[in-house]
């Protein structure tokens, strides 16, 4: 059984374009099921989450529209994500 963002992401599919997930139990699982199935997502808060870089690279391949992206407070992202993140 997927978590609850997992499942969301699925159901909602490309409607979705705004995501808030700030202080919630995000899993990396979660985060590359929403790249999966929410390619129109134009926003993504995942500020004060254990997530990690690696996560959020399916995110910013799939997520064409993506245009803000809010990980201030994740311990887990490390400098090379910042590096990669830059080229886009």
């Amino acid at each position: 059984q997927g978590t609850f963002i997992e499942e969301m992401s699925s159901f909602v599919g490309s409607n979705l374009t705004v995501a808030n997930f700030s202080m919630c139990l995000v899993t990396d699982d979660a985060l590359k099921a929403l790249a999966q199935n929410c390619v129109n997502l134009e926003r993504l808060n995942v500020a004060k989450t254990i997530v990690t870089g690696e996560a959020l690279v399916p995110v910013m391949k799939s997520c064409k529209n993506l245009q803000v992206l809010d990980v201030s407070c994740c311990g887990n992202i490390k400098d090379k994500f910042f590096s990669y993140a830059a080229q886009y």
